[in-house]
Order: C-alpha cells, then structure tokens, then sequence
C-alpha cells in the first residue's frame, strides 16, 4: 500500500483509502467490506481548560473577591469587539491589523484557558504574517463558532451570585 494520509485525518477520506486497497475486483466500488471498520471522529475538546481556571481562582484574594469574574467578563466584552475588527480588517484585506489583533487575542486566549481559540488565532496570525488571507473567512467562522463554546463554558463563572 502506497497512499498516505496526513494528520488530522479525515473519515471520510480514511474510508475510501481502506476501501480502494481492500476491494477484490468483483466488488462494488460503493459497498464496505465487512471487516473494515470506520473510526468515530475525536470527542471535541472543552473550549476552556478548568486547570487553567482553577490556578486563576486561587489568584483571587478577600480584597478582590470579583477578580476572576472580572477578569472573564473583561476577556468576553473585549473578544466580542475584536471579533468584529477581526472581521472588517479581513474585509479590507488588511493583514497587519488581522495579524496583530490575532496575535493579541492568542494570548488573552490562551491566559484565560480558551486553548482552541487560541489555536485558531495562532493560525490566523500566521496566514496573515504571510500576507495570505485567503483563509481567514473560514478561520473567522470557526473563531465564532468557538467563542459561542467559550461563552456558555464560562457562563458559571462570571455569573453574579
């Protein structure tokens, strides 16, 4: 067998490789063999790593008892206007600005425990870096999308008591 897959592999794709060396000539190009089994795609990761909150609350001191909700609050209003910027720098193809504002948010990201968002960011900084924006629309829709998963993964946390 000579195909290769790359990682993160596709099922999909992963299927019909299995299926293009496991067929006898008599089969039906469109049928599985019974003793091929497809792999489930991974379970999502959380969208905000609890350790990292954790390790945030125990900043949290009787003079500043809001510190954290503060902290999350502040990091939810801020994404939520840099995602817009994000979106009109993306429209008006201006990569310095695409660059910066994700290189920022990568970091405000990955403090608070959002690692995903911060992946996605990292990526979005290096396509506009290589003043490629091509992608940046896709990477913008799953930045949305990842937020709405952050948003309601610290909802507990920045609700008031």
């Amino acid at each position: 067998m000579r195909d290769y897959i790359s990682k993160p592999t596709n099922s999909d794709k992963l299927e019909k490789t299995l299926m293009k060396w496991t067929q006898t000539s008599s089969e039906n190009a469109n049928s599985r063999p019974q003793d091929v089994t497809v792999f489930a795609k991974p379970e999502a990761t959380p969208a905000i790593d609890l350790k990292i909150i954790a390790s945030l609350k125990e900043l949290v001191d009787e003079d500043d008892p809001d510190f954290l909700r503060d902290l999350l609050e502040e990091y939810l209003n801020n994404t939520t206007g840099s995602i817009k910027d994000l979106r009109r720098a993306i429209e008006s193809e201006d990569a310095v600005t695409v660059a910066e504002t994700a290189h920022s948010l990568k970091g405000a990201s990955s403090n608070i425990g959002a690692k995903n968002m911060a992946k996605l960011y990292e990526g979005l900084e290096t396509i506009a870096k290589a003043q490629s924006l091509d992608e940046a629309p896709d990477y913008l829709s799953d930045l949305e999308r990842e937020f709405r998963h952050v948003k309601a993964e610290l909802a507990p946390h920045v609700c008031r008591k």
